[in-house]
C-alpha cells in the first residue's frame, strides 16, 4: 500500500485564483490524496469557493478559521489537521503541474533516506502567462548553500516523520517560516531536487513576498538560528551589506593593508552566496566627510603577466578611496603570489579571497559578498584602467544622482603572444608592447537598451556601478553561473532592461586586451555560441515581460525576440528593373520580391561573404565588407566620410553624432579621425585600418542595425535558408 499523501492550501482573500489552484490539485495524475483547504477568515468569496469544490469531491476537507492569524500559524494548523505520511502545500494563487504529486512521491517511496523533495518552478503573471524558470532553479542544492539562499522552493513534498522530528513550522515567524523549516530539515535528512518545473509561481501585486523588509528580517533570523544550531556562529557571521544580499563569510584578519579570509576555505566557497527574492535595496550609509568608497573586484584565473599591468593600473588610480578584492578562482600560474607581493607595496586595502567554483561569474558573485564600497568596479585580471578613470566616473555619478551606471571610452589592444615551452605548453606569454591599438570614443545614448540589444558593445571594465544598482542585478543573477559566454553582455543588457540609467563620462578610459588564443570567448564552437545566445535572449524576454509596458518598445521587443538560427543566402537571381529597383527571385520556388538598391547591396555582400551565421553576425560582416569597398572605390579621406557613405549604402539617415574610431600603429596614427583629413597618400593605410579592425568591433552601429532589419525581412521572405550549403548566382553589384 502506498504511503498516504496530504496536500494543503491556505487561503485568505484569493477568490480570483483559488479555483485554479484547487483544480490543479484535483487534476493530478496520482489520484489518492487528501486536500485540506484552510480558510484564514477571508472576507471575500474564498470560503464559498472552497465549499463548492468540497461538495463535488470527497477528497477535499474545508476548515474555516474564526479569525485571521496570518500564514505561518495557518499553515502550521492546517498541516496539523492532515493525516498523510507525506505532506505538501500549494499557495492559493499558484498552480501545481499535473504530475507533481506523482513524481515527488515516487522519490520519497524509492529513497527512504530522503525526507524532502523539491522541484523547479516557472514564473507566472496575474493572467496566467508563463515567463520561464524562476531564478532559484539555477542554484544547485547543498546544505551549506541553503544557508544563504532558499533554492528548495516550490513544489516541496515532505516526509511527515522528519517534519515532526524538527518540530514542524515555527509559527513565531511572521514570514520566512518555510526557509526556517527547510534549514532544519536539511540538518536531519537528505534533500532531493527534481530539475523539472512542476509548480507555477504567480507574481502579482498582492504577493505576501512583496513585503521586502519583513522578509529580510525573518530570513536573517532563520540563517542566524541555523548558524547556532550547526555550531558555526563562533567562526562565521551573517553579512547582509544592507542590501539583502546574504553571505556567510569568515571573520577577517587584517595584517597591514592586506586583508585575508580566515582559515576554513570550504566556507568561503561561492555556494554560500545568495539573496532574498524581491528584497529592498537601500542606499549605503555614507560618511559625508569622506569620498565614496569604490570596490574593485578582480577574478583571477591564470592571467599570466597581464595581471601585473592590471594591478598596477589599480594602484595608480588618482582616486584614493579604493578597496581591491582579488578572487583566486583556482589560479595555478603564480599570479596570486605576485599579487600578494604587489599588495604589500600599496596603501590601498587589498582583500584576498578564494572561490572554488570555477568561472568568472562565480568569482564576481563571490567577490561582491566581501565588497563594502559605495561603487562597484568589475575588472578582469588581464585588462587595465587608465589612471583617472574611477575619479572621473565617481565625480560624474555624484553630480548626476539620477544615473546608476557610468561608462566611458576604451582601447582595444592586440598583443603578439608566444607559447612557453617546457612543462606547461599552454602558458601564454604576451609581448611587452601591443602590436596595434584601436580607440573607441563613445557618446551619451538616449536609449541604452537599444545599444545592448543590438550589440554595440562596451567592455565590462568601462563601467562603474552604484552599489544599489549592483545589488539589484545580483538579485536577478545577472552574473549568471549558468552562462559561460558573453557574460558581460548578459549583465549589462539586464541592467538596461530593468531601467537602470547609463551616463557617458568622456575621457574615462580603459584598456581591453587581446593576448591569448585560449581566452574563453574565443575558443568555443560557433554552434555552441549561438545556443548560448538563444538561452540568454529567452532570459531577457522573461525579465522584460515584468517591466512597465512603456519602457520596452516594439523595437526592443523585435530585438529581444530576434532569430538566433544560422542562415545563408538562398539560391537566388538578382535582376535590375530600374537604376534604383531590382527583382530578387528564388530559383527553386520562382517566387520573387522587389527590392531597392540598398537591399541589393546587402544581397551582394551576402553572396561575397558566402558563410553560415546568425543575422546579427551577418550584419557585422556585411557592414565591415561594405566599409572596405567604400575605401577602395570612392574618394574617401577620413573615417567620418566612410560612415557618411556607408549610411547611403544601407539606406539609413546619416548623423554626425556617432561613435568614433582611432587607430595607433607606427605607420599610421589617426587622431580624431572623424574631423582631421588624412594625407592624400594615406588612402592605402586607411584601407589597412578597415581591414585590420575586427568585424565584430562596436562601430557603424546605426548602419549595422539597418542591415539587420533588412536581413530579417529577407529571412521572412524566404530569401535566406537555414544550415544548408547552397550556391548563389549573382552578377550585379559584386563587391
Amino acid at each position: 500500500m502506498h504511503p498516504s499523501i496530504s496536500i494543503v492550501i491556505t487561503v485568505y482573500n484569493r477568490s480570483r485564483y483559488l479555483g485554479t489552484a484547487i483544480e490543479s490539485v484535483l487534476n493530478q495524475t496520482r489520484r489518492d490524496f487528501e486536500l485540506i483547504i484552510w480558510d484564514d477568515a477571508s472576507t471575500d468569496d474564498s470560503l464559498d469557493i472552497a465549499y463548492q469544490y468540497a461538495e463535488r469531491d470527497k477528497r477535499i476537507s474545508v476548515i474555516a478559521a474564526e479569525q485571521n492569524t496570518g500564514f505561518p500559524p495557518a499553515i502550521k494548523a492546517a498541516v496539523a489537521a492532515t493525516t498523510g505520511d507525506y505532506i505538501g502545500w500549494i499557495d492559493s494563487d499558484d498552480v501545481l503541474a499535473p504530475t507533481a504529486i506523482e513524481e515527488t512521491s515516487l522519490i520519497l517511496n524509492n529513497y527512504p533516506q530522503v525526507g524532502l523533495v523539491y522541484t523547479d518552478y516557472e514564473l507566472m503573471d496575474s493572467e496566467g502567462n508563463l515567463h520561464g524558470l524562476g531564478p532559484r532553479c539555477q542554484i544547485p542544492y547543498s546544505k551549506e548553500g541553503l544557508l544563504v539562499d532558499l533554492m528548495t522552493f516550490h513544489f516541496r513534498l515532505i516526509r511527515r516523520s522528519v517534519y515532526d522530528a524538527v518540530g514542524g513550522i515555527d509559527d513565531s515567524f511572521a514570514s520566512g517560516e518555510d526557509y526556517d523549516l527547510c534549514l532544519k530539515l536539511s540538518e536531519v535528512t537528505e534533500v532531493y531536487h527534481i530539475a523539472k518545473p512542476l509548480y507555477y509561481y504567480r507574481r502579482h501585486s498582492g504577493n505576501v513576498t512583496n513585503d521586502n523588509l519583513k522578509n529580510i528580517y525573518w530570513a536573517q533570523k532563520a540563517i542566524n538560528d541555523a548558524l547556532i544550531r550547526r555550531g558555526l556562529d563562533e567562526d562565521y557571521e551573517l553579512d547582509t551589506h544592507l542590501t539583502a544580499f546574504f553571505s556567510i563569510k569568515p571573520k577577517l584578519k587584517k595584517a597591514g593593508g592586506i586583508v585575508q579570509e580566515g582559515e576554513g576555505e570550504s566556507h568561503s566557497d561561492n555556494q554560500f552566496q545568495g539573496n532574498i527574492l524581491n528584497s529592498a535595496i537601500p542606499e549605503p550609509v555614507k560618511d559625508e566627510k569622506k569620498s565614496p568608497l569604490v570596490s574593485i573586484i578582480i577574478p583571477c584565473y591564470n592571467p599570466g603577466e597581464m595581471f601585473e599591468r592590471c594591478l598596477r593600473s589599480c594602484f595608480e588610480q588618482t582616486y584614493s578611496n579604493i578597496e581591491i578584492i582579488i578572487v583566486d578562482n583556482n589560479s595555478t600560474d603564480g599570479a596570486i603570489a605576485i599579487a600578494r607581493q604587489m599588495a604589500a607595496t600599496t596603501s590601498y586595502r587589498v582583500i584576498f579571497t578564494k572561490c572554488h567554483a570555477q568561472g568568472q561569474n562565480h568569482a564576481f558573485n563571490h567577490g561582491f559578498t566581501l565588497a563594502t564600497g559605495d561603487y562597484i568596479q568589475w575588472l578582469d585580471a588581464d585588462d587595465s584602467l587608465m589612471s583617472n578613470k574611477i575619479a572621473l566616473q565617481v565625480a560624474a555619478l555624484e553630480q548626476n544622482p539620477n544615473f546608476d551606471i557610468a561608462y566611458g571610452d576604451w582601447e582595444y589592444c592586440f598583443y603578439q603572444s608566444d607559447v612557453e615551452k617546457g612543462e606547461n605548453p599552454q602558458h601564454i606569454i604576451p609581448q611587452k608592447r601591443c602590436q596595434h591599438r584601436f580607440g573607441f570614443t563613445s557618446r551619451q545614448y538616449d536609449d541604452y537598451l537599444l545599444q545592448t540589444l543590438s550589440h554595440n558593445w562596451q567592455p565590462p571594465l568601462s563601467y562603474l556601478l552604484r552599489r544599489a544598482s549592483a545589488a539589484k542585478l545580483q538579485e536577478l543573477f545577472a552574473w549568471n553561473p549558468q552562462t559561460f559566454l558573453a557574460t558581460d553582455r548578459e549583465y549589462y543588457t539586464i541592467a538596461a532592461i530593468i531601467g537602470l540609467q547609463f551616463l557617458y563620462v568622456p575621457n574615462a578610459k580603459v584598456r581591453y586586451n587581446f593576448w591569448s588564443p585560449t581566452q574563453n570567448s574565443r575558443k568555443v564552437s560557433y554552434s555552441w555560441r549561438t545556443e548560448c545566445y538563444k538561452k540568454m535572449y529567452l532570459r531577457f524576454q522573461e525579465i522584460a515581460s515584468f517591466q512597465p509596458a512603456e519602457r520596452i518598445t516594439k523595437q526592443h521587443w523585435f530585438l529581444l525576440k530576434q532569430n538566433w538560427d544560422l542562415w545563408k543566402l538562398a539560391p537566388v537571381t538578382l535582376m535590375q528593373k530600374t537604376p534604383d529597383s531590382f527583382f530578387l527571385i528564388d530559383r527553386y520556388t520562382q517566387s520573387g520580391i522587389t527590392i531597392n538598391i540598398a537591399v541589393a547591396r546587402v544581397i551582394s555582400a551576402l553572396h561575397k561573404i558566402n558563410t553560415v551565421c546568425t543575422l546579427e553576425d551577418h550584419a557585422h560582416r556585411i557592414v565591415h565588407l561594405m566599409a572596405q569597398h567604400i575605401v577602395l572605390s570612392h574618394k574617401i579621406d577620413s573615417y567620418d566620410k566612410i560612415v557618411e557613405e556607408l549610411s547611403k549604402w544601407v539606406g539609413t539617415e546619416y548623423s554626425s553624432n556617432h561613435d568614433r574610431l582611432t587607430w595607433k600603429q607606427p605607420q599610421l596614427d589617426i587622431k580624431n579621425a572623424s574631423s582631421n583629413e588624412l594625407r592624400s597618400n594615406d588612402k592605402e593605410q586607411l584601407q589597412a585600418l578597415i581591414n585590420t579592425i575586427p568585424w565584430f568591433a562596436p562601430i557603424f552601429e546605426r548602419q549595422r542595425l539597418a542591415v539587420f532589419y533588412t536581413l530579417d525581412k529577407l529571412r521572412n521572405a524566404g530569401m535566406l535558408v537555414q544550415h544548408t550549403s547552397v550556391q548563389s548566382s549573382l552578377n550585379l553589384l559584386a563587391l
